[in-house]
């Protein structure tokens, strides 16, 4: 189901996914947010990072259309999964 915002934010997704550096920008940023968020990312592979990224973003878009997708994804994400802590979510 889309909303109104729906075509914005799909607008504003083409304009930063079509900047070249904006995936090294942001995970520079976000990276740089905690030592211990630094830490998690110390052994990943950045290149397959950003492509997962970008297929996340899309899933989260379309979300609304199935959202018990989401939960599944919450709970890949947690303590006991992927070992991100509650303060994360």
């Amino acid at each position: 189901m889309e909303t109104e915002y729906t075509p914005i934010f799909n607008d504003s997704f083409q304009r930063c996914t079509g900047e070249p550096d904006f995936l090294d920008r942001f995970y520079r940023i976000f990276l740089s947010s905690s030592e211990e968020v630094k830490a998690k990312f110390s052994h990943t592979d950045m290149q397959l990072q950003k492509k997962i990224m970008l297929k996340s973003i899309a899933y989260m878009v379309h979300a609304n259309i199935n959202p018990a997708s989401i939960h599944k994804t919450a709970i890949n994400h947690d303590k006991h999964h992927l070992n991100i802590a509650p303060s994360f979510l």
